[in-house]
């Protein structure tokens, strides 16, 4: 199972060793580069002018400290999670391992050339794509693209639902993964 950055790892995973797993979840991510200039096309819509600003740090990929990712999530929140809670946030926060240098090398090299489409049909495992229908940065159209790409899948696009589906809809996105799961136990 992956998520976002993970969904991405978990596909190139899946498509490289398609021999090690078994069955494969993938939420709200994707497999093509183009996701930057559409994401950056979305929160100039929809964004206001500090969230623009402060994703300038992501897109260009010079967070310098864990605080000033910290800043950037807090500001971004309410686009990532429909049901954004700033203390509920503060608490995962507290509990989770973020690395500015992965999410700094990712968004200034590799992300700006990624392209798994080819790959993805080699992917043996039944997959379950779980995209959000109003996901700003890994739109629902890039979870189509990954299914149609992936022989054996499924895709659901969850309603009221933004990137962090873990966040909006918890009780759906788990009860579609024990879904598809069931048969593969």
């Amino acid at each position: 199972l992956g998520a976002s950055y993970g969904g991405m790892v978990a596909l190139s995973y899946a498509a490289r060793y398609p021999e090690r797993v078994k069955a494969l979840v993938v939420m709200a991510t994707t497999a093509q580069a183009d996701f930057l200039s559409t994401a950056q096309a979305k929160l100039a819509q929809i964004g206001t002018e500090s969230q623009k600003a402060i994703a300038e740090r992501l897109w260009n990929g010079n967070f310098q400290s864990q605080e000033e990712l910290l800043e950037y999530f807090q500001v971004l929140g309410p686009l990532y999670a429909l049901n954004y809670d700033p203390e509920l946030s503060q608490k995962s926060w507290q509990r989770t391992i973020y690395s500015i240098d992965a999410i700094n090398l990712a968004f200034s090299t590799f992300l700006r050339e990624l392209d798994l489409l080819p790959e993805l049909p080699q992917i043996t495992a039944p997959t379950l794509v779980l995209g959000a229908a109003q996901d700003w940065i890994c739109a629902p159209e890039y979870s189509h693209n990954i299914a149609a790409e992936i022989p054996n899948s499924q895709l659901r696009i969850l309603e009221n639902c933004g990137h962090l589906i873990r966040a909006d809809q918890p009780e759906i996105m788990l009860h579609e993964i024990a879904q598809f799961l069931q048969p593969h136990l």
